[in-house]
């Protein structure tokens, strides 16, 4: 499994583990996380990735082709990593600064920021 891209689902990776045969296969294989439920076994890598709306960030669990299966938001990376950590202790360790995205990744990711912000202005939580 290599890096994540830069955006997962509109939010920016900022830091990510890759777990790959990290997982226990005895004890528990599932877990309800962000009020979804999800197969342990299912988890190759996760991500905590910026919100491009509001403050905060996201913590997402994801397949191993960084499709994710679920996340949770939380208000800052240190929260979400705490939280990464003691839900899925196999993340200890592994954690990764994304690295500096390049001039046409920095474009596209304000292009998705201006859309997303003005989706909100137009759909706003109620």
């Amino acid at each position: 499994m290599t890096e994540p891209p830069f955006m997962i689902d509109g939010a920016r990776v900022l830091r990510f583990a890759i777990l790959d045969e990290a997982i226990e296969r005895s004890g528990p294989t599932s877990t309800v996380f962000g009020g979804m439920p999800v197969h342990l076994h299912d988890i190759a890598g996760v991500a905590v990735a910026e919100d491009l709306v509001e403050e905060g960030v996201f913590l997402v669990l994801c397949n191993d082709e960084w499709v994710s299966l679920t996340s949770a938001r939380f208000g800052d990376v240190r929260e979400a990593r705490a939280c990464a950590e003691d839900a899925l202790p196999m993340t200890r360790g592994r954690w990764r600064e994304y690295r500096d995205l390049t001039p046409e990744e920095r474009k596209e990711l304000e292009t998705t920021r201006a859309f997303l912000r003005e989706l909100a202005q137009q759909y706003p939580n109620e």
